[in-house]
Protein backbone atom coordinates (compact mmCIF):
# COMPACT_ATOMS: atom_id res chain seq x y z
CA UNK A 1 0.00 0.00 0.00
CA UNK A 2 1.43 3.66 -0.47
CA UNK A 3 -0.15 7.00 1.35
CA UNK A 4 -3.27 7.33 -0.46
CA UNK A 5 -4.04 3.28 -1.94
CA UNK A 6 -3.90 -0.27 -1.68
CA UNK A 7 -2.99 -2.44 -4.37
CA UNK A 8 -3.61 -5.89 -4.00
CA UNK A 9 -4.06 -9.20 -6.50
CA UNK A 10 -6.80 -8.87 -9.17
CA UNK A 11 -9.08 -10.79 -7.94
CA UNK A 12 -11.93 -11.82 -10.73
CA UNK A 13 -15.53 -12.51 -8.64
CA UNK A 14 -14.93 -9.10 -6.58
CA UNK A 15 -13.01 -7.11 -9.38
CA UNK A 16 -14.84 -7.93 -12.87
CA UNK A 17 -17.84 -5.76 -12.55
CA UNK A 18 -15.43 -2.52 -12.24
CA UNK A 19 -13.47 -3.82 -15.11
CA UNK A 20 -16.83 -3.91 -17.42
CA UNK A 21 -17.95 -0.74 -16.17
CA UNK A 22 -14.50 0.70 -16.89
CA UNK A 23 -13.75 -0.40 -19.94
CA UNK A 24 -17.33 0.88 -21.58
CA UNK A 25 -15.35 3.73 -22.19
CA UNK A 26 -13.06 4.52 -24.90
CA UNK A 27 -10.38 6.27 -22.89
CA UNK A 28 -10.06 2.66 -21.23
CA UNK A 29 -10.40 0.75 -23.72
CA UNK A 30 -6.63 1.67 -24.51
CA UNK A 31 -5.67 -0.91 -21.95
CA UNK A 32 -6.66 -3.91 -23.59
CA UNK A 33 -5.35 -3.22 -27.29
CA UNK A 34 -3.17 -5.44 -28.35
CA UNK A 35 0.74 -4.11 -29.23
CA UNK A 36 0.86 -6.78 -31.68
CA UNK A 37 -2.59 -6.44 -33.48
CA UNK A 38 -4.89 -3.54 -33.31
CA UNK A 39 -7.49 -5.42 -31.88
CA UNK A 40 -8.76 -5.49 -28.53
CA UNK A 41 -7.39 -7.91 -25.82
CA UNK A 42 -10.25 -10.16 -24.57
CA UNK A 43 -10.00 -9.67 -20.39
CA UNK A 44 -10.62 -13.23 -19.41
CA UNK A 45 -8.13 -14.23 -22.08
CA UNK A 46 -5.22 -12.15 -20.50
CA UNK A 47 -5.89 -11.95 -16.84
CA UNK A 48 -5.98 -15.90 -17.36
CA UNK A 49 -2.68 -16.21 -19.05
CA UNK A 50 0.44 -16.78 -16.97
CA UNK A 51 2.35 -14.31 -18.87
CA UNK A 52 0.24 -11.33 -17.25
CA UNK A 53 0.57 -10.55 -13.69
CA UNK A 54 -2.93 -7.77 -12.24
CA UNK A 55 -3.11 -5.48 -9.82
CA UNK A 56 -6.44 -3.68 -8.52
CA UNK A 57 -5.70 -0.12 -7.35
CA UNK A 58 -8.07 0.98 -4.26
CA UNK A 59 -8.49 3.63 -2.17
CA UNK A 60 -7.71 2.85 1.59
CA UNK A 61 -11.59 2.19 1.84
CA UNK A 62 -11.37 -0.63 -0.84
CA UNK A 63 -13.12 1.07 -3.23
CA UNK A 64 -11.33 0.08 -6.41
CA UNK A 65 -10.38 2.75 -8.67
CA UNK A 66 -8.33 1.47 -11.16
CA UNK A 67 -5.89 -1.48 -12.69
CA UNK A 68 -2.04 -1.78 -13.54
CA UNK A 69 -1.05 -4.75 -15.39
CA UNK A 70 2.56 -6.80 -16.71
CA UNK A 71 2.16 -8.40 -19.60
CA UNK A 72 4.11 -10.43 -21.79
CA UNK A 73 6.17 -11.61 -18.99
CA UNK A 74 9.82 -12.47 -21.07
CA UNK A 75 11.18 -14.48 -17.59
CA UNK A 76 14.42 -14.94 -19.84
CA UNK A 77 15.11 -11.42 -20.44
CA UNK A 78 13.59 -10.14 -17.50
CA UNK A 79 11.16 -7.64 -19.16
CA UNK A 80 7.55 -7.14 -19.39
CA UNK A 81 4.89 -4.45 -20.69
CA UNK A 82 3.26 -1.96 -18.23
CA UNK A 83 -0.23 -0.91 -18.25
CA UNK A 84 -1.67 1.56 -16.13
CA UNK A 85 -5.66 2.94 -15.65
CA UNK A 86 -7.34 4.97 -13.56
CA UNK A 87 -10.70 3.56 -14.49
CA UNK A 88 -12.99 5.40 -12.23
CA UNK A 89 -12.80 9.38 -14.39
CA UNK A 90 -13.64 10.91 -10.83
CA UNK A 91 -10.25 9.60 -9.40
CA UNK A 92 -7.93 10.69 -12.69
CA UNK A 93 -5.89 13.38 -12.35
CA UNK A 94 -5.48 13.30 -8.70
CA UNK A 95 -1.69 11.74 -8.64
CA UNK A 96 -2.98 8.33 -7.58
CA UNK A 97 -2.17 6.81 -11.71
CA UNK A 98 1.97 8.12 -10.26
CA UNK A 99 1.40 6.98 -6.66
CA UNK A 100 0.52 3.35 -7.32
CA UNK A 101 2.41 2.84 -10.64
CA UNK A 102 5.82 3.68 -8.71
CA UNK A 103 5.06 0.75 -5.91
CA UNK A 104 4.34 -1.55 -8.96
CA UNK A 105 7.54 -0.54 -10.71
CA UNK A 106 8.78 -1.26 -7.28
CA UNK A 107 7.15 -4.83 -7.33
CA UNK A 108 7.87 -5.60 -10.59
CA UNK A 109 11.62 -5.40 -10.52
CA UNK A 110 12.04 -6.14 -6.61
CA UNK A 111 9.62 -8.92 -6.63
CA UNK A 112 8.72 -10.41 -10.35
CA UNK A 113 12.70 -9.72 -10.91
CA UNK A 114 12.36 -7.56 -14.13
CA UNK A 115 15.44 -5.41 -15.17
CA UNK A 116 13.29 -3.86 -17.48
CA UNK A 117 9.56 -2.22 -17.68
CA UNK A 118 8.47 -0.78 -21.36
CA UNK A 119 4.97 1.33 -22.18
CA UNK A 120 3.98 1.33 -25.55
CA UNK A 121 1.88 4.88 -25.60
CA UNK A 122 0.03 6.45 -28.30
CA UNK A 123 2.30 9.52 -29.28
CA UNK A 124 0.40 12.39 -28.95
CA UNK A 125 -1.12 11.34 -25.01
CA UNK A 126 1.38 13.94 -23.96
CA UNK A 127 -0.35 13.13 -20.23
CA UNK A 128 0.42 10.05 -20.03
CA UNK A 129 3.87 10.68 -21.70
CA UNK A 130 5.04 13.15 -19.33
CA UNK A 131 3.97 10.88 -15.95
CA UNK A 132 5.86 7.74 -17.63
CA UNK A 133 9.01 10.14 -17.95
CA UNK A 134 8.09 11.62 -13.98
CA UNK A 135 8.32 7.76 -13.21
CA UNK A 136 11.79 7.05 -14.72
CA UNK A 137 11.13 5.94 -18.19
CA UNK A 138 12.79 7.15 -21.09
CA UNK A 139 11.86 7.14 -25.07
CA UNK A 140 13.49 3.93 -26.97
CA UNK A 141 11.64 4.39 -30.38
CA UNK A 142 8.94 5.68 -32.23
CA UNK A 143 6.92 3.04 -34.22
CA UNK A 144 5.10 5.08 -37.35
CA UNK A 145 1.80 4.25 -37.97
CA UNK A 146 1.60 1.57 -35.71
CA UNK A 147 -1.57 0.74 -34.39
CA UNK A 148 -5.45 2.08 -36.27
CA UNK A 149 -8.16 2.91 -33.91
CA UNK A 150 -11.24 3.76 -34.90
CA UNK A 151 -9.50 4.13 -38.47
CA UNK A 152 -6.96 6.59 -37.49
CA UNK A 153 -3.54 5.76 -37.77
CA UNK A 154 -1.38 5.90 -34.60
CA UNK A 155 2.07 6.61 -34.15
CA UNK A 156 3.22 4.70 -31.01
CA UNK A 157 5.77 5.61 -28.48
CA UNK A 158 7.64 3.05 -26.75
CA UNK A 159 9.49 4.03 -23.67
CA UNK A 160 10.99 1.85 -20.80
CA UNK A 161 12.17 1.66 -17.13
CA UNK A 162 15.61 0.20 -16.47
CA UNK A 163 16.25 -1.05 -12.82
CA UNK A 164 19.03 0.29 -11.57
Amino acid sequence: STNNLIIREYLPKKDKKYLEKWFSEEVSRLFLLSTTSTKSLNIDNIISDDKNVFATITLKDKTPIGLLALINIDKINKKGEMRKLIGDANFRGKGYAKESSKKWIDYCTSSLGLNKIYINTIETNINNISLNRQLGFTIEGLFKKDCIIENVEHDVLRMAYFKT
